[in-house]
């Protein structure tokens, strides 16, 4: 989940991007190519949200494999 949001806080700074006119070009393909990748991410987030308290790393209250290790 951290890697997760790391990568939409990456993202979105890279929506900010000011660039120098020679470097618009390459600018707007890597835009639309995060465009693009930014769907999936942040899909998955916005369904697994609801377990958030459940998924935390430390979190073993209530399963029921927490007494096997």
């Amino acid at each position: 989940m951290t890697e997760l949001e790391a990568l939409q806080k990456a993202l979105c700074q890279l929506q900010t991007l000011r660039p120098a006119k020679r470097e618009l070009l390459q600018l707007t393909s890597i835009r639309a190519t995060v465009l693009a990748c930014q769907g999936p991410p942040q899909d998955f987030l916005d369904k697994v949200s609801k377990f958030e308290r459940c998924l935390g790393n430390f979190n073993t209250a209530g399963a029921k494999w927490s007494g096997l290790s």
